[in-house]
């Protein structure tokens, strides 16, 4: 793969880096700075990967792997005595009212698995690889994230008919 190719192919999955960046670290500019460093690393182990048809797959696990370092490394360091308020991602959905948002509120680990599933279109198996979770962990995972969704999504429905009903 030429450097023309891989710049072609990494700007086509910068979306579904950051979808996965932003599941696992659950902050726009942490997320930005996983995929930054996932394509750092993406160019220097481009002579690694054996199949170019399996680009996406072995991306999304160096993103992963960024991801998870940056959660290690952050467990390291001190919190600033002066936040800073966080801004708007560059390149992730704004999450208002959106089926994205409700899934952002899942946990990590059910966000993750349904954003690469749903979002993605990767199969329990290359999650797996992707995660380094065994496969019935995956499928757990989904389960369990599907059917909080569907209870967060009736309960919505019940206030929203509920607020009509009281409106008059």
């Amino acid at each position: 793969m030429n450097r023309t190719e891989l710049d072609e192919a990494i700007w086509a999955l910068h979306v579904p880096m950051l979808r996965l960046a932003s599941s696992i670290l659950r902050h726009p500019q942490n997320a930005e700075d996983a995929v930054s460093q996932a394509v750092v690393t993406a160019y220097q182990k481009i002579d690694s990967l054996r199949n170019p048809d399996a680009f996406k797959p072995w991306m999304m696990k160096i993103t992963a792997r960024c991801c998870y370092d940056f959660l290690r490394r952050g467990k390291r360091e001190l919190p600033s005595a002066d936040p800073i308020a966080p801004e708007a991602g560059v390149f992730v959905e704004p999450l208002q009212d959106t089926l994205y948002a409700k899934l952002q509120q899942l946990s990590a680990g059910q966000a993750r698995v349904l954003t690469l599933y749903y979002y993605e279109g990767f199969s329990t198996e290359e999650i797996a690889r992707i995660l380094g979770i065994p496969r019935t962990t995956v499928s757990m995972r989904m389960s369990r994230g599907r059917a909080k969704l569907k209870d967060m999504i009736e309960e919505e429905e019940r206030e929203a008919r509920w607020n009509e009903s009281s409106d008059f």
